[in-house]
């Protein structure tokens, strides 16, 4: 049990520091903070600041004070003014990594490997034309194209290697810049964690078949109910700079996006005969007494058909007493 002066002490030297940081110090005096600053800065920018900084400022003269903010808003400034004058300096220093996925299509132009992922590239807008994702139009009065990014990933394979030319890359869209009236509904129900874990519970129990599925590409299976305008697409220019896309599916990146996909998803499950659960809005129950379709017997014990399916956005469990029912 600690002390009422105890407490006392701990509070004014909790004190001391928070008025060490807001107040300035002479850094001919406390060499040491100076270069834990330095330390404690993002590597990236550290990176790209020149040491003639810091030297300069462990080295300066007496009458001259530094705080913690000024050491910090210097460092930035001097990062800042690096990758203006030399915009491709901190890719020159990430695209040496080839284990890594690149973060930026400036980074894949100055990679060895950037032909494989240019090819990932087109995969990507070649499936975006043949789904009808995209329409091309000029910008409504009124309305705001928002900007797009490519992600890129490796796919691997069970035993953790790279799966090499199967990369994989993907347009998102900016959600952040969209503007209410561009969007609705943005939440999407997700099973709960003892939802699914009474499901796989009572499957056992009755000695069901568990299935686990991914949806791939899930989101642009689903249309959208506002529109939406994107900006061209780095990389694929049109011959018209003032040409934008109006989406046609809920890309990724898209505030609703997620919303609207599990209405679709729902409006599948209810139209083969599953019905969703009051209690949890992303578990769907089947029950057929008669079988469905011809090709799915019925159990042969006489029991009715049964399926539940518990959804956490585009992955989810099947639990059933026929595999036939799922397949």
């Amino acid at each position: 049990m600690v002390s009422g002066s105890g407490v006392g002490d701990i509070q004014v030297r909790r004190s001391e520091r928070i008025r060490a940081l807001k107040e300035p110090v002479r850094v001919v005096q406390k060499r040491v903070p100076a270069v834990s600053m330095f330390l404690h800065l993002d590597q990236g920018i550290q990176e790209m600041v020149s040491m003639e900084l810091l030297t300069e400022m462990l080295d300066c003269g007496g009458g001259v004070e530094v705080s913690f903010a000024s050491f910090e808003n210097e460092v930035l400034q001097e990062a800042f003014l690096a990758t203006r004058d030399d915009p491709g300096r901190m890719d020159r220093f990430y695209s040496s990594d080839l284990s890594r996925a690149p973060k930026s299509l400036r980074e894949v132009e100055k990679r060895p490997d950037a032909s494989k992922w240019k090819v990932a590239m087109d995969k990507e807008m070649e499936n975006l034309w043949k789904i009808g994702a995209l329409e091309k139009c000029f910008l409504p009065e009124g309305e705001k194209a928002i900007g797009t990014q490519w992600v890129f990933a490796f796919k691997y394979n069970p035993d953790g290697s790279i799966r090499e030319g199967d990369e994989k890359g993907r347009i998102v869209a900016r959600g952040d810049f969209q503007r209410p009236g561009s969007y609705g509904r943005t939440d999407s129900p997700v099973a709960r964690a003892q939802s699914t874990r009474v499901v796989v519970a009572w499957a056992v129990v009755n000695d069901f078949e568990l299935f686990s599925f991914d949806i791939k590409a899930a989101f642009l299976h689903a249309g959208l109910s506002e529109d939406v305008y994107i900006k061209q697409i780095a990389g694929f220019p049109e011959s018209d700079p003032r040409i934008v896309y109006k989406l046609k599916r809920a890309l990724y990146g898209l505030k609703q996006s997620a919303y609207e996909f599990y209405k679709l998803f729902k409006q599948h499950l209810i139209a083969i005969g599953l019905e969703c659960c009051h209690l949890d809005r992303a578990v769907f129950v089947g029950v057929w007494k008669k079988s469905p379709h011809p090709s799915i017997p019925m159990p042969s014990n006489g029991k009715a058909l049964i399926l539940i399916v518990p959804v956490h956005v585009d992955d989810g469990l099947a639990a059933t007493n026929s595999s036939h029912l799922y397949r």
